[in-house]
């Protein structure tokens, strides 16, 4: 009987998304986390009353110095957030905040990664946290406008362009943040052999949060 990695991949992934596999997961305190240790030990000391702005932007997803689309979907959505305080105005000192959570997911503050001041979901959080990202060089300035409640509409300051996409991973042993390239996910799977397979078959501009659920999966905190 022939193995096929791939199909084997797919029936996981599947039954991930439906529960039949229970990842990582746990109630998340609302709040300011200061630092990448109160993420860790789910105890955040910043402030707990906050408003969240949100904003989404279509994106054609692109791998940086290539026309090529990535391989998953070409189209993403990757919503940015603002954090304000209860009366609509910015934090003193937000740039410093490690992230933040609603009560239900974790937001990461992009200024621990790149050079911007918006926050992101965290989309798996496990012994390898991931994420979206829009890239640093895509020229991306966000206005947010909050004239119509919390959930607000992302508009680009200037006519839509195919921002540059960029994959993340956070360490949770080390707190490092950096881009997932195929060959750091290979770096991550290397104790598991059946993983680098899957990953060698993979094209470097996939999208690779399915095998860090995987991955995940076999390093369950």
């Amino acid at each position: 009987m022939i193995i096929n990695p791939i199909r084997n991949l797919i029936i996981v992934v599947f039954l991930i998304s439906v529960g039949q596999i229970k990842l990582f997961a746990q109630p998340y305190s609302k709040g300011v986390y200061l630092s990448f240790e109160e993420f860790i030990n789910n105890l955040p000391s910043g402030p707990t009353d906050f408003k969240i702005l949100e904003g989404s932007e279509l994106t054609v997803a692109r791998s940086k110095n290539t026309s090529e689309s990535m391989v998953s979907g070409s189209r993403q959505i990757i919503s940015l957030y603002r954090l304000k305080d209860a009366k609509g105005k910015n934090f003193k000192g937000f740039r410093d905040f490690w992230g933040f959570s609603d009560g239900y997911h974790v937001y990461v503050n992009s200024t621990t990664h790149i050079k911007a001041d918006h926050f992101v979901r965290v989309q798996e959080i496990g012994t390898i946290c991931y994420f979206l990202q829009i890239g640093s060089d895509s020229g991306l300035k966000p206005i947010f406008d909050d004239t119509r409640g919390l959930a607000n509409q992302f508009y680009p300051s200037a006519e839509p362009k195919i921002y540059n996409l960029e994959q993340f991973v956070i360490e949770r042993e080390s707190g490092k943040i950096s881009k997932l390239t195929k060959e750091k996910l290979l770096q991550i799977v290397s104790p598991y052999p059946d993983l680098v397979q899957l990953t060698n078959q993979l094209h470097k501009r996939e999208i690779f949060v399915d095998m860090i659920r995987l991955y995940n999966q076999r390093t369950k905190l």
